[in-house]
């Protein structure tokens, strides 16, 4: 996978989603099963909120998730205006 790029927005979200479980929260299913019904973000005690509007999920991925990655060693490069981290080094 040498040279292979991935997208920041892509790598961020994967980041967000990791932390959010281990934070003790996991996505489910809302009753709304249309395309584009927003996911749910279910704690602990069955609580389910909507995401967009749930204040950890937010924070996790505008601060702790982007942080994370800006701080990161691989090499970044922009494509067609958008940031790009170079594969191995998100993976590893």
């Amino acid at each position: 996978m040498h040279g292979v790029w991935l997208d920041r927005t892509i790598a961020e979200l994967d980041l967000c989603g990791t932390l959010l479980a281990q934070a003790g929260l996991a996505f489910s299913e809302g009753e709304d099963d249309t395309p584009l019904a927003w996911p749910l973000l279910e704690q602990d005690d069955g609580d389910p909120l909507p995401l967009p509007l749930h204040p950890q999920g937010m924070a996790l991925r505008q601060q702790t998730a982007r942080t994370r990655l800006a701080q990161g060693r691989g090499r970044t490069t922009m494509i067609a205006g958008w940031p790009y981290l170079e594969s191995d080094a998100y993976l590893a």
